[in-house]
């Protein structure tokens, strides 16, 4: 199990990695982690519209979920990626190859 912390957190929190009590919240966290199902389970579709949204994709598993980007779906860009993104019969294709009920759309 990998937990990322980025460089300023960890600063703020070495103090605390340290105590008794964190350790033993990792090591709790890790047990459970190995016998029982995690959340978010496996086989999410995310669809991540227009950029803000796109940058969020680095915190999906796209080995456990499928990731759909494109431009955001206001009036000023649906027309330069959204119409024709094919989004919804893509992510029910996917659904359906993991024994998934489709999305009545």
């Amino acid at each position: 199990m990998k937990v990322k912390i980025e460089e300023s957190w960890r600063q703020r929190l070495q103090e605390e990695f340290d105590k008794p009590y964190f350790e033993r919240l990792v090591s709790f966290v890790k047990s459970e982690y190995g016998r029982a199902n995690v959340l978010p389970p496996g086989h999410l579709v995310f669809m991540l519209w227009g950029a803000y949204a796109k940058e969020k994709a680095t915190l999906i598993d796209s080995s456990k979920h499928l990731i759909l980007t494109t431009v955001h779906p206001s009036p000023r860009s649906a027309e330069y990626g959204f119409f024709g993104c094919k989004h919804f019969s893509k992510a029910n294709d996917y659904l359906r190859s993991k024994g998934i009920e489709e999305i009545d759309w």
